[in-house]
């Protein structure tokens, strides 16, 4: 049977499938019709742009290289790159005995450094697979035994210096006598105590006389003598960083979780003072204000203990009808409501979980480098002939702090702890409430009255629901200030556990650390402190070295 024209663009598909090849035939059919406008377009543009004058053409070329100009200052380029290890062959030289004394000291050192995979619990370190040997294990995390390595880098603006290429121990800026270059040349000693840095950029035809070629000759002597110390210290600065930052992430994660594990319960608890509200037991002047969650928070504490106390009577007044409303409404249905208890309970659970292995586990191997870190610091500042690298009072500063954020992590998981008890509690407590008011009334043979005697709750429960909600708020951070009531959640506050306090803090100086540990009572206000006590501890060695470096300007001239 022949096709006719009107037919012939009928899909015998799906629907689904006769838009999809009907709009990839419209793009076929109509590409024709969309190249002859693109070109048509490109030949206006091009007209368009014939007419530009030669002197806007010139404003834009300068506002090109402006922007370009100021990219370049923003980041400057790397002009120069060499990393290099000290030699494995440095006990075949003359040593002398200063030389010879510290090796040998080093071999039964270093056998008491990095301890901690024998003292702290399992899952301190990262997960590493297994059949891998020491040397890629070290690798991996990090050997303060493993021979010290040096990253120079050279910018345009100076001269950096990073040990195993993540600790930057020093940096040199304004190389006056390598400012035009273009690329520079690096040359290392073997124990890395100098450096040669050259200009690469002669030309390739044979240079006049007296040319000369600039270099710079820098001699740290602290690096030989020291570079068993900043084995450790490099080891002690990407360990103490990355458990900082894991446990960074891992407050973030709990304090997210503990929000959305009462959000449930927080929109029912705003019904519920919406309702009261209707029912004229709050005062008029405090009508729709949900918001503010200590108002809205004491009225449902006092009408609910009341409620427990007194029951349908009198005494509650036309409470009473507003939790008949509230426990026979449709959120309370007993499946419905049974799943969002579990879902609750299981993530109070999760943050619990969440705090024990993602943060009290760096957070504990935090304190115990930390406190290696004070007594290498102490150690060294016994030795009267040299200067110590670090501050035995700033490394002190730095265990101090460790200790008050392991304290106040202490602190948040027993308050978690608390909370997950009153809330399986409070849950118990409000489905057995809900299934005898939706019993009221009914025949005492009923299925209603069955299940409402079932779900009664014990009397401990009872008495421990009344307890939280006659006493006073838990006393979480007394020295932090009202801020920390700004997090607070409206369940949180009826079962007299915030626990949302301990994860918000002040912002604090970084001049005044003594100051700050005073009121680092929080996670977040005493993990800010132990970022601020490390930053300041490492950027010791930083300054020590840059100040003894000893810079020559060297000049060859070419013959």
């Amino acid at each position: 049977k022949p096709v006719s024209k009107s037919n012939q663009n009928v899909a015998m598909f799906s629907p689904r499938v006769t838009r999809s090849m009907a709009a990839k035939r419209g793009r076929v059919i109509g590409t024709n019709h969309l190249t002859e406008k693109k070109n048509a377009e490109e030949c206006n543009a091009a007209t368009a742009n014939s007419k530009i004058s030669s002197e806007e053409r010139e404003v834009d070329n300068k506002q090109s290289e402006l922007q370009k100009e100021r990219v370049t200052s923003l980041s400057p380029a790397v002009i120069g790159l060499a990393w290099n290890k000290v030699a494995s062959n440095l006990t075949s030289w003359d040593q002398s005995s200063n030389e010879w004394e510290t090796n040998n000291t080093w071999k039964y050192t270093s056998q008491l450094v990095d301890r901690g995979r024998y003292f702290l619990p399992q899952g301190s370190y990262p997960n590493i697979s297994e059949g891998k040997n020491s040397s890629e294990i070290a690798k991996a995390w990090g050997n303060p035994v493993a021979p010290l390595n040096v990253l120079c880098v050279v910018t345009q603006d100076g001269l950096h210096w990073y040990l195993q290429g993540l600790y930057r121990i020093m940096s040199i800026l304004h190389l006056s006598n390598l400012s035009g270059s273009k690329r520079i040349k690096m040359t290392f000693s073997p124990d890395l105590s100098a450096m040669l840095v050259t200009s690469d950029g002669l030309p390739s035809s044979i240079a006049p006389r007296n040319d000369t070629i600039n270099a710079n000759l820098y001699l740290a002597p602290l690096f030989a003598e020291r570079r068993f110390d900043l084995q450790i210290l490099t080891s002690s600065y990407r360990s103490i960083f990355f458990r900082l930052r894991g446990a960074k992430t891992g407050i973030r994660a709990s304090l997210t979780a503990w929000q959305s594990a009462l959000r449930p319960l927080d929109v029912k608890f705003q019904s519920l003072f919406r309702l009261i509200c209707k029912y004229n037991v709050v005062p008029q002047n405090q009508h729709g204000n949900v918001s503010d969650i200590e108002t809205s928070s004491e009225f449902i504490r006092r009408e609910l203990l009341r409620f427990i106390l007194s029951g349908q009577s009198t005494i509650s007044g036309e409470a009473s009808n507003a939790f008949d409303q509230f426990f026979t409404g449709a959120t309370f249905h007993d499946q419905l409501f049974q799943r969002e208890a579990r879902g609750i309970d299981a993530g109070v659970a999760s943050v619990e979980g969440n705090l024990r292995n993602n943060v009290l586990t760096p957070v504990r191997a935090l304190v115990y480098e930390t406190e290696e870190l004070y007594g290498m610091a102490k150690a060294r500042c016994c030795k009267a002939n040299e200067t110590p690298l670090l501050d035995p009072q700033c490394a002190l500063r730095l265990y101090t702090s460790a200790r008050i954020l392991y304290l106040t992590l202490e602190r948040c998981l027993a308050a978690v702890v608390e909370a997950r008890s009153r809330v399986n509690d409070f849950l118990a407590w409000i489905r057995g409430t809900a299934s005898q008011v939706r019993a009221r009334g009914t025949a005492s043979d009923s299925v209603q009255r069955q299940n409402a005697r079932d779900r009664r709750v014990p009397n401990g429960v009872l008495q421990r629901v009344s307890d939280f909600l006659s006493l006073p708020m838990m006393h979480t951070c007394r020295e932090a200030g009202d801020k920390t009531k700004i997090a607070r959640k409206l369940t949180e506050c009826i079962i007299g556990a915030p626990v949302s306090d301990f994860f918000v803090g002040d912002s604090f100086s970084t001049d005044i650390v003594n100051e700050n540990a005073k009121r680092a009572c929080t996670l977040k206000s005493a993990l800010e402190l132990t970022f601020q006590s490390s930053a300041v501890l490492f950027n010791q060695p930083r300054i020590l070295l840059s100040e003894s470096v000893k810079n020559i300007d060297l000049r060859f001239e070419v013959k």
